[in-house]
């Protein structure tokens, strides 16, 4: 094969298509680049990139090839798009990805996908594009003296795959027409677009006479739901035909069996259980049934005489309906004791009268009144005044007079005294809030060091117990208590001022801090610029403060642990019949924090299965967001401790800077001795100046005396007076 060839003397044949492989519709992410396959050989007929035995064999070269692609078929002009790629030919064949080359020269390069989500001028067809290629004729440099390869290839159907990337949307403000009819689409409604002067901020589907929605199998055709012109909806039916104009909604099914279901409302994990409405068309009744199996139990409304029916008791004829029953006149009361009753008090109000006063009225509102307050039994002790149906120990009660309780768990756990103090865990007696205890109920009164029986030393800790009596705990050294604290806030805490105990007398003092060490200290800790994790809840904004863990390297004493969550899998989760559908690393037996719409919660993982695992978690929700496991190791900062620690750091600096002061002071003082020593010096060499320039003076004026005198005797006179001298 020749090391050179002329442009003339190649012929290149190709194919073109996308190996774009299977991309779902509603997938952006379309690759931007085009598989390019040719085969090229010379004026022979003999491939490139091969021996000249026969057969031959592959003997592969590199050759600078350069694509364009036009918008006609021939002429300079209208060049879109331009790349160098160095493509390796074999036996004659070469692929390439067009859209990962380089530039060529000053031609644009751009995005090759532009080039074909554009429409200029193709009409329906799309924009006509063209494949032009010009391949080196071996010298290794692309110029003048490389000719394209005639003619070139149209660029067919395939390529505009690139569309992909758009056809998961409409343009906005338009919508999909559906027999390119205006009167017949689905589109997007919101802002700036109203459908029948309305913000959707939704999807619509319409037709001029309405539509439908239902399933096809084969050439069976069912209707599931069909809607008419007049805003009609219909349910199980095809055809919206002798309905009333103001009726819109029609549910058909079963009109004759003894339980109609025309409508059904069921639960998720219980279906057997469902409340049924229909009309029996048999029995001439309309029926409201809840469903327990087999086993109904249910209203019925039978239009003969308006009857009504409760599990087959009859409740009332033509319709529920009373007198109005204003100013305490009856409206439903009892045969042997007319004055409790109900009636209503007033347009929309409804009244209860015991004894023959209104005791209770719901308005208009709906706010349920007390007329003469609510009251509970006295409850003195544990008894509770406000329960609940199921569990009795938790409510409210009143130990004292003027005081008010909370109970949970048969234990008091909230006091509200006569003067307005409320305390948690202790009867309040201090301060308007008084909290006591800690979340791990270990109490910092007092502590102090004993020997266990066994000869080795711990602490005996006192702790207070549900019913408030105290207890100790043995905790052999050393020991590591959790953060004991009463107040945990998720989020910040605002307040005016912060107090917190410092007094002499509740402390054993070791002595001063070593302020130079703390300011070692100081240096060593690291101020980090982060971002939350959880940006939903606690935002994206730029954080700059502390990071727990290293600062609990320098300076362990302002680190504390508890109990708490971490985001570290934040993501969203399918929920199906009580497993998590999720690849996680969670074990069994540990905590995690799972919500979604209906509940929110630290549960702990039951079992653990690929991709999936299942939790002491019951919703019905579809999806649940799983935040993250549940740590003991959580760390929190005493940023008070730091604080104090660069008031002794700043302390140091304050000493540091005083003996710099010092220093400075002797040097400025030397310093101004050495200005006036300088000064004298400058004094004296300015009289010593003033002194020369006068002989200076006084030699010039003899000069000119002399030069007057006649050259023997000037000449005399100096060299007497120099000999003189």
């Amino acid at each position: 094969m020749n090391a050179k060839l002329s442009s003339s003397s190649l012929l290149l044949t190709a194919f073109l298509y996308l190996g774009l492989g299977s991309v779902q519709a509603q997938d952006p992410s379309v690759p931007s680049y085009i598989n390019y396959q040719g085969s090229v050989t010379d004026a022979n007929g003999l491939p490139l990139g091969a021996t000249d035995a026969t057969p031959p064999v592959a003997e592969p070269i590199n050759l600078r090839v350069l694509f364009r692609i036009y918008d006609s078929a021939t002429g300079p002009t209208n060049l879109l798009w331009t790349e160098e790629q160095t493509v390796t030919i074999s036996l004659g064949q070469f692929s390439v990805l067009l859209g990962r080359g380089i530039s060529f020269g000053s031609e644009d390069h751009g995005s090759i996908e532009s080039v074909f989500t554009s429409n200029d001028g193709g009409g329906q067809e799309g924009p006509q594009r063209f494949l032009g290629i010009t391949v080196d004729n071996g010298d290794n440099v692309l110029d003048d003296g490389d000719v394209a390869i005639s003619p070139r290839q149209q660029i067919t159907t395939t390529a505009y795959s690139f569309r992909a990337g758009t056809a998961d949307s409409v343009a906005s403000g338009s919508s999909l027409l559906l027999n390119n009819s205006a009167d017949n689409g689905l589109g997007y409604f919101g802002t700036g677009r109203t459908f029948n002067s309305t913000e959707i901020n939704g999807p619509v589907l319409y037709g001029l006479s309405g539509g439908a929605l239902g399933s096809v199998t084969g050439t069976t055709q069912k209707t599931a739901l069909r809607w008419n012109a007049g805003s009609q909806v219909g349910i199980g039916t095809s055809t919206l035909n002798n309905i009333e104009p103001t009726t819109k909604l029609v549910v058909q099914g079963d009109d004759i069996s003894f339980i109609p279901a025309q409508l059904s409302i069921r639960g998720n994990s219980d279906t057997d259980k469902r409340l049924l409405m229909g009309y029996n068309t048999l029995l001439n009744l309309g029926m409201i049934s809840s469903l327990n199996g087999t086993v109904p139990s249910g209203l019925f409304l039978n239009p003969i005489g308006g009857e009504v029916r409760l599990g087959g008791s009859m409740l009332a004829h033509a319709g529920i309906q009373t007198a109005v029953g204003e100013n305490g006149s009856t409206g439903y009361s009892f045969i042997n004791d007319t004055d409790t009753k109900i009636y209503q008090e007033k347009a929309d109000t409804i009244t209860f009268m015991t004894g023959g006063d209104p005791r209770v009225m719901i308005n208009s509102a709906g706010n349920l009144i007390s007329l003469y307050g609510v009251r509970a039994p006295v409850a003195y002790g544990s008894n509770n005044g406000y329960s609940f149906d199921g569990d009795g120990d938790t409510g409210m009660y009143q130990p004292s007079t003027n005081q008010l309780s909370f109970h949970s768990g048969g234990a008091e756990r909230m006091r509200l005294d006569a003067s307005g103090k409320v305390g948690i865990g202790v009867i309040p007696d201090r301060a308007k809030l008084q909290i006591a205890g800690g979340k791990t109920s270990i109490q910092s009164i007092s502590s102090y060091l004993q020997s266990s029986g066994a000869g080795t030393y711990g602490l005996d800790v006192p702790f207070i117990n549900a019913d408030f009596t105290w207890g100790t705990v043995w905790s052999p050294l050393p020991l590591v208590q959790e953060l004991n604290q009463s107040i945990w806030a998720q989020y910040e805490v605002t307040a005016e001022a912060f107090r917190s105990f410092s007094d002499e007398r509740i402390k054993s003092i070791v002595g001063r801090s070593d302020a130079a060490k703390d300011l070692s200290t100081i240096r060593d800790i690291e101020i980090t610029d982060y971002h939350f994790i959880d940006k939903i809840s606690r935002g994206d904004g730029d954080q700059k403060k502390v990071i727990a863990q290293q600062l609990e390297k320098i300076y362990p004493q302002a680190v504390s642990r508890t109990t708490n969550e971490v985001p570290d899998i934040y993501q969203k989760a399918t929920f199906e019949e009580g497993w998590v559908k999720l690849a996680t690393d969670l074990k069994k037996g540990e905590r995690v924090r799972l919500f979604n719409e209906e509940d929110d919660g630290v549960y702990e993982v039951l079992e653990v299965e690929k991709n999936r695992f299942r939790a002491d978690f019951a919703t019905d929700g579809k999806e649940v967001f799983v935040f993250g496991r549940e740590v003991k190791d959580f760390r929190t900062v005493d940023y008070e401790a730091i604080t104090t620690l660069n008031v002794s750091a700043t302390q140091e600096l304050a000493r540091q800077l005083e003996v710099k002061d010092t220093e400075i002071k002797k040097l400025q003082e030397e310093n101004a001795s050495l200005r006036a020593s300088f000064a004298a010096q400058e004094r004296q060499i300015s009289a010593q100046n003033a002194r020369d320039n006068s002989l200076e003076a006084k030699l010039a004026a003899i000069e000119k005396t002399l030069s007057a005198l006649k050259p023997g005797k000037r000449t005399a006179s100096l060299s007497k007076s120099r000999a003189a001298e």
